[in-house]
């Protein structure tokens, strides 16, 4: 049995060592960058190539997380790991990529109902100490100064705070109208990937 293992079309292979159980997806790039897993096997690791990789950060926006429109303990949570992720890869040379809801008038119009009213569950229920009573689905209007939901422009679509604090002039940004950047090829995230 060989020590390596090569899949996935020509030009494009990747490459598994079980030695040193190494994952290779950096191709031919002269600069590689070679990282272990956090998850998997023990010893695991995996190369890249910065210049070919993105980071792509996706909903961290007010909607979600700052306590005006809703409590989301965990999201908060991982802003941290998030800057700190965000400036590895700037030194690496890896692209920011942030993906987010930015609703048009054409998407409102043209949305399906179940997306429409999505994130809706603490909304609905009788007990809810949601500040989010207003909330009639995506579009509605949140009150106050938080505008729209997810409306493009609007202040609850926009990156959190302390996040929008590590955004780049370099950085990509790629709106999407469904819970995937990827549903379809119009999406903007179809074009930078």
């Amino acid at each position: 049995m060989s020590a390596n293992l090569t899949f996935g079309p020509p030009g494009q292979e990747w490459h598994y060592s079980r030695t040193s159980k190494t994952y290779d997806l950096s191709g031919a790039s002269p600069k590689k960058l070679t990282l272990a897993t956090t998850e998997g096997p023990e010893g695991t690791s995996f190369t890249i190539a910065p210049e070919a990789t993105a980071l792509v950060i996706i909903d961290m926006q007010n909607f979600f997380l700052d306590e005006r429109c809703m409590e989301h303990p965990n999201g908060v949570g991982a802003v941290g790991p998030i800057i700190e992720v965000i400036e590895k890869c700037r030194e690496a040379g890896i692209q920011i990529i942030w993906l987010n809801w930015a609703l048009t008038p054409q998407d409102l119009l043209t949305l399906p109902a179940g997306i429409k009213r999505g994130f809706m569950k603490d909304a609905l229920l009788p007990t809810s100490s949601s500040s989010l009573r207003s909330y009639t689905g995506l579009g509605s209007d949140l009150g106050g100064s938080r505008g729209r939901c997810l409306v493009a422009g609007s202040w609850n679509a926009d990156i959190y705070e302390p996040l929008k604090a590590h955004m780049r002039d370099s950085d990509l940004h790629c709106a999407k109208n469904r819970m995937s950047g990827l549903w379809e090829r119009e999406q903007g995230l179809w074009g930078v990937l």
